[in-house]
């Protein structure tokens, strides 16, 4: 009988307490909901408060639907807006102005239109202008360039080729070059740069010429038997302003207005003077060039001359206590001279020469 009484009592304590239990899990659900929809009242989103607050399942439905068709219809327009703005460059009129004095606060708008320039172009090829370097942008539109000069300066710039070129063996060859700095449409003086009578031993004679858009054409000489490659990007030379009164020239009028007219002499000579024609020229050139040698034939004459007395200096290397440096002179390869060439150098940093 005792143990019957235990048993009920363990029994009815497990109930209670299960009772308990799903009474607190109840109150908790219940607050937790209260809290919420306490907090969506207070909220300051449209049409939330409006829709919590009403009483009955139809209209909360109803309220709720509103609010919700809205909202799709918001992001319908958004989604055609975007469509439209990614599909069609943006065109704005803008008036650039530098006023001298800007009043606080001031900024700028930067529009991007999202649109890539790739798929652009390979739609509409013929409003897209193919990039420039800065070089040919400067060379195009210098006004845009810092450092454009409105007059010329006392100064020199460096010549650079434009293209690679071959130049035959013993002749001349025009290349064209560009000035990568703020010189345009000047007459300069060229002077050839040494570095390029080393490496390809090839010599660029002082020329005066013209600048048009930093480019121009100048000479260059191959007196080798091989045939030089100049390379692009390559200096040639370098660039001064013409200051024209520096430049001598001959004054054709002066010897207009000589008192003292030009005479000739004839003399008879044994000068073969066919031999100095060259075989390109026509019959008239020949017997006009050959009047004017028979009539000023005493240049050509070597026993009028006087011979002036001519000191002859000697060049000698001072060895001190070892035999002097006695040798024939022998055809040099390239490989040598550039080894010699090294070696010197070393001497002249060391200061030993």
């Amino acid at each position: 009988m005792a143990k019957y009484k235990n048993n009920l009592k363990s029994r009815h304590k497990s109930f209670l307490k299960h009772s308990n239990t799903n009474s607190l899990m109840k109150s908790r659900k219940m607050t937790v909901w209260r809290f919420t929809k306490k907090q969506l009242l207070q909220s300051m989103l449209t049409g939330l408060p409006q829709i919590i607050g009403v009483r009955g399942r139809l209209r909360k439905f109803l309220k709720s639907l509103v609010v919700l068709g809205c909202l799709l219809g918001c992001v319908y327009q958004i989604l055609s807006f975007m469509k439209v703005y990614w599909s069609y460059p943006g065109i704005v009129d803008v008036f650039v102005s530098n006023p001298s004095h800007i009043t606080p606060p001031a900024f700028t708008v930067c529009e991007y239109n999202g649109i890539r320039r790739s798929r652009f172009c390979s739609k509409f090829s013929e409003l897209c202008t193919p990039k420039m370097s800065y070089i040919d942008f400067c060379n195009t539109n210098f006004a845009f360039c810092r450092g454009t000069p409105t007059e010329p300066k006392d100064e020199k710039w460096s010549l650079y080729a434009v293209e690679d070129i071959a130049i035959p063996a013993r002749s001349a060859a025009k290349v064209p070059v560009v000035c990568r700095n703020s010189c345009h449409n000047f007459d300069v003086i060229v002077e050839e740069n040494k570095n390029l009578l080393l490496r390809k031993e090839v010599v660029l004679p002082s020329s005066i010429v013209t600048l048009h858009d930093g480019r121009g054409v100048v000479w260059i000489t191959n007196g080798q038997s091989a045939s030089q490659i100049v390379p692009a990007g390559m200096s040639i030379g370098v660039a001064e302003v013409l200051q024209r009164g520096s430049i001598n020239s001959i004054n054709t009028t002066h010897f207009a207005e000589s008192p003292t007219p030009c005479t000739t002499s004839k003399s008879t000579s044994s000068v073969d003077y066919l031999s100095m024609l060259a075989g390109d020229l026509t019959f008239d050139q020949k017997e006009t060039l050959l009047k004017v040698f028979e009539g000023f034939s005493d240049i050509f004459d070597d026993s009028r001359k006087p011979q002036a007395t001519r000191n002859a200096l000697k060049h000698r290397i001072n060895t001190e206590q070892h035999p002097p440096v006695s040798q024939g002179a022998y055809r040099v390869s390239a490989t040598e001279r550039q080894n010699i060439r090294e070696e010197v150098t070393k001497m002249l940093k060391k200061g030993v020469v």
